[in-house]
């Protein structure tokens, strides 16, 4: 499930850019507004990113072996 979600969001986030080219555009000049939709555009692909690296931290601890269990105590405490 988290590679579909992962490919899902790369769908998303190369969508968000087709349809805000201006978003990549550093040469714009500054007194040019931006389009009403580029400030939130910006905000999914920030989210989109957060998203990715949760996901990414998640399958790291989710690789991880767990620690092994102590020796049975047998021993009767008397």
């Amino acid at each position: 499930m988290l590679t579909i979600l992962v490919a899902t969001l790369d769908v998303v986030a190369t969508t968000m850019l087709a349809a805000n080219l201006e978003l990549l555009d550093d040469e714009r000049p500054s007194w040019r507004p931006l389009p009403p939709t580029a400030p939130a555009a910006d905000n999914v692909l920030r989210q989109i990113d957060s998203l990715r690296r949760a996901v990414d931290a998640y399958r790291r601890l989710a690789s991880l072996k767990p620690p092994p269990e102590p020796p049975a105590d047998d021993d009767i405490p008397f």
